[in-house]
C-alpha cells in the first residue's frame, strides 16, 4: 500500500517577480501556522509598518536582509540568521537580495 506521506522540497518555488514577496503557508495548527516566504529585492514602503498580531519567529535560510525596527534598531541577516519578532512589533524590510533571492522560514505563534 503506498504512503501517504509525501516529499516536499523546501527550496522548489513558484516564480516571483522581482521587488515583490510571496507567503507560502505549509503547515497550521491549533496555535500557529508556519510559511515560507520568498523576497526578491523587497523592501517596504517609506511608510509601511508591518504588526503582527501572533508572536513570529522567522529564520533566513537562503540571501541576506535588513529590517528596520519602530524604535530605530536595524538588523543585518544572512542565510542562517533568526530571530524572535514579539506581538505588535512594528517592523519594516529596508533590503532583501535577489541574487540570490531570500527563502524565510516564519512560525506564528500564539
Amino acid at each position: 500500500m503506498p504512503s501517504k506521506i509525501k516529499i516536499n522540497n523546501f527550496y522548489n518555488n513558484p516564480k516571483i517577480n522581482i521587488n515583490k514577496e510571496k507567503f507560502i503557508p505549509f503547515l497550521k495548527g491549533k496555535n500557529f501556522v508556519a510559511e515560507k516566504i520568498i523576497s526578491n529585492g523587497f523592501k517596504s514602503a517609506n511608510n509601511d509598518w508591518m504588526s503582527e498580531d501572533s508572536d513570529e519567529w522567522v529564520m533566513l535560510l537562503k540571501g541576506k536582509a535588513k529590517i528596520e525596527f519602530e524604535n530605530g534598531e536595524v538588523l543585518n541577516l544572512k542565510s542562517g540568521d533568526s530571530l524572535n519578532i514579539p506581538a505588535n512589533t512594528k517592523h519594516k524590510i529596508l533590503f532583501t537580495s535577489n541574487k540570490p533571492f531570500c527563502c524565510w522560514l516564519a512560525i506564528h505563534y500564539k
